[in-house]
């Protein structure tokens, strides 16, 4: 079970985080008091809000996650390819966008040195006239660098991840969606549901979920559901997109809305899943022109559970169980519905053409000639 510390705690993992975090520039107290205080407490938000994950102020294994990846800057130390452990930090995210922006690496940028990234480093090194050995030390840096290559609107990834939708073909018959639901208190633990307010959300997620499922289901998708046992069925399926439903929950009650999500980083906006992007804005204008719910907009964030999948994935948080007010709309089936609707109208223009596009809100799928069983 995961460890969590949050204000009041002392332990010597705290002291360990000042260390980190004060070396990252933020004001956490000295590194010698293990206590969580709320010096750290604010630090350890801002590191949160920088990193765009949870900004809960507890120190868990997300958290901690983070910490590590923004431990090392490109340069700091040696990088090289590790089968038995592979070496991961904000450095190997950088190297991975330096490549990309030279059309050598194809993959995800995944913070991850792996055989992809050591592959394209020796292609590097020997286009570079270095010698052809994937350890990435001052020299590869500095060669690196030294390319300025940054207009070529570097991430191949990110064209290919695109091309690909785009070259599926208007219809959805055939194509793998992977659907999720009610997992906020999985992937988010630290946030705080009662026992009534997690039944509430299964209850209404599971609802939408299942509608989304029988309208694509009659659109002629194969459509999975993930399960906490196999949190990489999408990638496994070569999926075409995965869509986790959920609500979200507040302290107050005043917040409320609907809100979208995909993979990318505030800090480096070059690194983001561009089909996820396209497809959260298009969920999130579909819900807002077909339901009275609060419009929150999409959102990118480098949560961990959207950044260990290559397959497009985004977050539809459809309100607040918090929210008397998005709780009393969501009660009506005629919100839910319009909800899924809006969904499924959102996977389907992800993959229309320019030519064939429809407006916001207006797509009917009954009256659209490839939408149907093939």
């Amino acid at each position: 079970m995961d460890t969590y510390f949050s204000h009041g705690d002392s332990d010597p993992i705290i002291a360990v985080t000042k260390g980190h975090l004060g070396r990252l520039g933020y004001v956490v107290g000295a590194p010698d008091n293990a206590v969580f205080d709320h010096t750290f407490e604010s630090g350890l938000r801002q590191f949160q809000q920088d990193r765009g994950i949870v900004v809960d102020g507890v120190l868990g294994k997300e958290s901690l996650d983070e910490i590590e990846l923004a431990r090392f800057r490109l340069g700091d130390r040696i990088l090289k390819y590790d089968p038995s452990r592979p070496q991961i930090g904000d450095d190997v995210a950088e190297l991975q966008k330096r490549l990309a922006n030279l059309g050598l690496l194809t993959s995800w940028i995944s913070f991850r040195f792996e055989e992809s990234t050591d592959t394209a480093v020796r292609s590097a090194q020997r286009e570079l006239g270095l010698n052809s050995d994937g350890i990435v030390g001052p020299k590869t840096i500095k060669a690196l660098m030294d390319v300025h290559r940054d207009h070529a609107v570097g991430n191949i990834y990110n064209l290919t991840e695109r091309a690909r939708v785009k070259s599926l073909g208007p219809s959805l018959a055939g194509q793998v969606i992977v659907l999720e639901s009610a997992a906020s208190t999985h992937h988010f633990p630290t946030a705080e549901f009662s026992a009534e307010q997690r039944e509430l959300q299964r209850r209404i997620s599971d609802d939408i979920a299942r509608r989304v499922d029988g309208r694509l289901t009659a659109l002629g998708a194969a459509v999975v559901h993930a399960t906490d046992d196999n949190p990489n069925i999408a990638d496994e399926l070569g999926s075409s997109a995965l869509i986790s439903i959920a609500l979200d929950n507040s302290p107050s009650p005043l917040p409320n809305g609907v809100a979208t999500y995909y993979f990318g980083s505030t800090r480096t906006p070059s690194i983001f899943s561009p089909v996820g992007r396209e497809l959260a804005n298009l969920v999130s204008r579909e819900i807002d022109s077909r339901t009275p719910l609060l419009n929150c907009r999409s959102h990118a964030k480098s949560w961990e559970s959207l950044r260990n999948l290559n397959t497009p994935k985004i977050y539809v948080l459809a309100g607040y169980v918090s929210s008397q007010h998005d709780i009393a709309l969501l009660e009506g089936a005629s919100v839910r519905v319009d909800i899924a609707e809006a969904i499924v109208a959102a996977i389907q223009r992800l993959f229309l053409t320019e030519q064939n596009d429809y407006d916001t809100g207006t797509l009917d799928l009954s009256n659209v000639p490839w939408a149907t069983r093939s």
